[in-house]
């Protein structure tokens, strides 16, 4: 059976999510529970939202990369999610490399399905 690109998305979501938990103390299962609840649809758009923001990840640009995922047409639960997950991870500077090679992968692979269409 074949995957879908928003299934995919959906689990780069989830293993970005328990990498998160995993390197991080005190991040909360409520964090991981709520990644697991995003739909293919929502980690699409994700992914459109995080590629619109090409700039900011050549750049390794944190703010600018949380303004446009805080903009109003982000869906409230992925803000949220994106929220704490920038937050932990900004101030782990070992994990910047990985979490900027997360979201090129986002990009890249709702990139190479739009080219695909």
């Amino acid at each position: 059976m074949r995957q879908t690109v928003g299934e995919f998305l959906q689990e780069k979501l989830l293993n970005m999510a328990n990498w998160v938990r995993d390197n991080i103390e005190n991040t909360s299962e409520e964090f991981v529970d709520a990644v697991a609840r995003v739909s293919p649809t929502q980690a699409t758009y994700f992914a459109e939202v995080v590629a619109s923001s090409e700039h900011c990840i050549a750049q390794r640009d944190w703010l600018g990369l949380q303004n446009n995922l805080n903009s109003n047409e982000t869906p409230a639960a992925i803000r949220c999610i994106l929220h704490e997950l920038l937050r932990e991870i900004k101030c782990k500077e070992l994990m910047h490399d990985k979490f900027w090679r997360y979201m090129e992968l986002f990009r890249d692979a709702v990139k190479s399905d739009v080219q695909m269409h």
